[in-house]
């Protein structure tokens, strides 16, 4: 259910605010994301404003929240281009390299956010975001830099992970225990712990749920059914009251006579 919060129109200062905060405090659910992109789209006249807040938490130095707020793009994109909002719609199309790069930079690939991210990029070319040519592009860069992921750790286990999802922890532990940090030298750097592993895969759970989500999910013509029912049908005579009337009185089990004495308002059929 969306917040007051996110469904308040704010003027540019105090959006900016109302944003940083929400950025702040941003959860790897769908919910989270889809919170924050309806506060894009609610505020869309300071959207430029908005924009540079995202980008500029986009710098921090830390890699699950750039992971959370390319979700928000994500459902962002879906929005704008549901309601067909070109100045987002522009926005992202322009920025997209910048947040791939935040994401999974050149010098620094890690496999499982390329992963994320090729999702990402073809959930929006499914949308119409991006054409044939310039996705294909965007995945070619991604797969340049799979070829040179620099995470092998956590690349092993989140493959055993995927394909043996049945094995017992401690038997990862013993293949992969760097990824863990068990049996590393002291004073050595750990580049992932079993926690940031675990906050990963979740965070993929979500994600997928959410590309499952947007498949059955439905378009503007959602009314089309009922509409199109609405204009066939034929207008309401003095038939269709009577066998109302009909139904009415025997649901209650009383005579159309005393129907019509206890409801004389919610009876147009004139007494015969």
């Amino acid at each position: 259910m969306p917040t007051a919060e996110a469904e308040a129109e704010w003027d540019a200062f105090e959006a900016r605010l109302k944003f940083s905060t929400l950025l702040g405090s941003l959860s790897a659910s769908v919910a989270a994301a889809q919170k924050a992109a309806r506060f894009l789209m609610v505020n869309k006249h300071c959207g430029e404003d908005l924009f540079e807040v995202a980008l500029e938490w986009l710098e921090k130095d830390d890699m699950n929240l750039r992971i959370k707020i390319w979700g928000i793009w994500e459902e962002l994109s879906e929005m704008a281009m549901r309601e067909q909002h070109v100045d987002y719609i522009n926005r992202i199309r322009d920025n997209i390299q910048h947040f791939m790069d935040n994401i999974c930079p050149p010098e620094r690939p890690i496999a499982a956010n390329i992963r994320i991210v090729r999702k990402g990029v073809e959930r929006m070319h499914k949308l119409g975001l991006f054409s044939n040519t310039r996705a294909k592009e965007l995945d070619e860069m991604l797969k340049h830099r799979t070829s040179s992921s620099q995470n092998p750790d956590l690349d092993a286990v989140e493959a055993a992970h995927k394909q043996d999802p049945g094995e017992e922890a401690h038997d990862m532990k013993h293949r992969w225990p760097n990824a863990f940090g068990d049996n590393k030298p002291s004073g050595a750097k750990r580049p992932t712990d079993k926690k940031q592993i675990e906050q990963r895969i979740e965070e993929d759970r979500e994600r997928h749920k959410r590309l499952k989500e947007s498949i059955w999910q439905i378009g503007n013509g959602e009314h089309e059914e009922s509409d199109k029912m609405w204009e066939e049908c034929s207008d309401i005579d003095e038939g269709d009251l009577m066998a109302a009337e009909d139904e009415t009185s025997e649901m209650l089990g009383i005579s159309i006579d005393e129907l019509r004495r206890r409801f004389p308002a919610q009876t147009p059929v004139a007494a015969v």
